[in-house]
């Protein structure tokens, strides 16, 4: 039984049909009543998964006429607009790096099912989980949470995770291959708001989806301080033979503020 949730599956069906070609590029998908009738799912969840899609370049959302397939994923699979490293990031910025680790756990698949399926990680497996606060020069700059399936990284020394978890990796000679990443605004939770000694703090929150060797390995979610960093996007427009823009992000990078 698939325990996922249900604009997951709407997703990954979507995503396994336009992989294997069973769907074409440029074929547009059924209106979303149908899909709400095919998947017996609640419109909001049939919009929620036609976002994902869009985001990961499986789809484009045109006014008035629909749903249609684009290829745009096959190029983000082969390139990565994500900074490699926080650690760098911070000091490009012109500050000292420090990590402090919050919580370390091993959990099972059935502990956090929805991260578990994009992780492939079956319900009785395992998955790394640490949170740390990220500081530059002593200040917090972010919380990240991240989850490793233990499948690719059986050991893991928690000592190094107040460090550089990316060198860490590197040492190990394991290499991200592909991620992609995605933001959105959030207001700090109570959790958030005691380790930062504040409240009503406005965080800009970044999911970052790692592969190694095509296979699921890091899903992170860091969770900004709304001031301390800067997303910039490079586009390229491309017109279609029917007169439709298709936006495309030719190059992305983020900016620690000091």
């Amino acid at each position: 039984m698939n325990t996922a949730p249900k604009y997951v599956q709407i997703r990954d069906y979507y995503i396994k049909n336009i992989e294997n070609g069973n769907i074409k590029f440029d074929e547009y998908l059924p209106k979303e009543k149908e899909m709400c009738d095919m998947f017996d799912a609640s419109r909001m969840t049939v919009n929620k998964a036609m976002i994902e899609l869009r985001n990961l370049g499986y789809v484009n959302r045109i006014q008035g006429k629909g749903t249609i397939v684009s290829n745009e994923y096959k190029n983000t699979k082969q390139k990565t607009i994500i900074n490699n490293s926080l650690s760098k990031e911070i000091q490009t910025a012109g500050m000292v790096p420090g990590s402090i680790l919050i919580d370390y756990r091993v959990l099972r698949g059935t502990n956090c099912p929805e991260i578990a399926h994009e992780l492939e990680v079956k319900d009785d497996e395992f998955i790394h989980y640490f949170a740390r606060l990220r500081t530059g020069d002593g200040k917090p700059l972010c919380i990240s949470y991240t989850y490793l399936t233990h499948k690719l990284l059986p050991t893991l020394d928690i000592t190094q995770l107040e460090g550089s978890f990316n060198k860490y990796l590197s040492n190990l000679g394991y290499k991200r291959t592909y991620g992609y990443t995605e933001f959105k605004a959030v207001i700090a939770n109570e959790e958030q708001e005691e380790i930062l000694n504040d409240k009503n703090i406005v965080m800009l929150k970044q999911k970052i989806f790692w592969h190694i060797n095509d296979k699921p390995f890091e899903i992170t979610f860091h969770y900004f301080l709304g001031d301390r960093i800067t997303i910039t996007e490079e586009l390229s427009v491309k017109c279609r033979p029917d007169g439709v823009e298709n936006k495309q992000v030719t190059r992305g990078y983020s900016k620690i503020n000091k």
